[in-house]
């Protein structure tokens, strides 16, 4: 998952101006920035960013007194912040006034997903607190949140491993992650062929349609409240496909544009208060020596990150027979995740050509 973290501007400016026999602050605060320079890190900045800008300015008062490699690190890493070029960082709109308390405070009241915080401040409940020379505890952090781990309402197995998440705290790790991404993408093969409206009208069509609607609604609920931090509509995309056995099964492509455009009114229709819901259907094979392609592609992720999910991240229901009850019992099935940086890993657009793109012209 992403830490989300804030810099106290004051501490990092008393930090540069130290120098003797045992320290020099500014290599130490140049090695703490390579580390935060990390795609897994969101920095959280304050409206119109003046607290960056407090420390560019103080670094410009004491460079003649500094190492020039250290500088010139300092510099590049603040510039990007500066900018909002290059680094995973957010502009807040809470304002920085010279007061880290107030900041952290108001950050609080309008719930910002806040884990971590750069200081000297070590009394700071619910937040992870690093000082400058404290890179390797970052890093394992860091290692920790990319670990594999199981998600399962199973009290018992839960005990047994940390690596076992409950669903609510697994709600809680996808809005740490994405509730600052303005687009984002759902991948599933299998969707398509599950949630299209069978004409044999198969009692399975109607179970997997219910059950992925359910859990689609479940994984997007935390991710509700992202346009209280972006200002703007979350486009959600889902990219689903067919194989060409799969696709003999329409009469025509046209056949496959209109499922893909009843399911996409569909969701349009039921979500149209918090997400700009769009799909994607590619031609999309297993992959082999012949043609590309791959098994499932099961992810969803934003700007900054996101997840490989041992199911699609909306199968999370299941609707076994229960032979002693003598009717099905919905629950919730084990899953698992991993977080992946989305710009190291293959792009959706090359697992096959599209059928269906509800962002162009059909």
């Amino acid at each position: 998952m992403n830490l989300n973290l804030v810099i106290d501007p004051k501490y990092i400016c008393n930090e540069l101006s130290i120098k003797n026999e045992k320290k020099i602050g500014a290599n130490r605060v140049a090695n703490l920035f390579k580390t935060l320079n990390k795609k897994q890190i969101i920095i959280l900045i304050d409206k119109n960013r003046k607290s960056i800008n407090e420390i560019l300015k103080y670094l410009v008062s004491i460079e003649s007194e500094l190492d020039q490699n250290d500088t010139n690190t300092i510099e590049i890493f603040l510039s990007s912040l500066v900018n909002n070029s290059d680094l995973a960082d957010f502009e807040s709109d809470v304002e920085y006034e010279g007061d880290i308390e107030k900041f952290l405070n108001n950050l609080f009241l309008k719930e910002y997903p806040l884990q971590a915080l750069v200081s000297d401040k070590k009394d700071k409940k619910n937040l992870n607190v690093f000082s400058v020379d404290e890179n390797d505890k970052i890093e394992e952090l860091l290692e920790e949140y990319r670990k594999e781990y199981i998600v399962s309402d199973n009290k018992s197995f839960r005990e047994k491993s940390q690596n076992v998440f409950s669903y609510k705290k697994y709600q809680k790790t996808l809005f740490n992650t994405l509730w600052c991404s303005t687009d984002i993408f759902i991948i599933g093969k299998e969707f398509f062929v599950n949630y299209y409206k069978h004409p044999k009208k198969e009692p399975n069509y109607f179970m997997n349609r219910e059950l992925y609607y359910d859990g689609l609604k479940f994984t997007l609920k935390p991710l509700i409240k992202n346009t209280n931090y972006t200002k703007t509509k979350t486009n959600m995309t889902i990219v689903t496909g067919l194989t060409s056995a799969e696709i003999k099964n329409f009469k025509s492509e046209f056949a496959i544009k209109v499922q893909s455009n009843d399911i996409l009114s569909e969701f349009r229709s039921i979500f149209k208060d918090n997400f700009n819901f769009n799909l994607v259907v590619l031609k999309w094979e297993k992959g082999d020596e012949i043609t590309a392609g791959t098994g499932h592609g099961r992810k969803i992720y934003g700007k900054y990150g996101g997840f490989n999910t041992s199911y699609m991240p909306f199968e999370i229901y299941q609707n076994p027979y229960n032979r002693e009850l003598k009717k099905r019992i919905k629950s919730k099935k084990n899953n698992g995740f991993q977080w992946f940086d989305p710009n190291k890993q293959i792009k959706w657009q090359d697992l096959g050509e599209e059928l269906f793109n509800s962002n162009k012209k059909n």
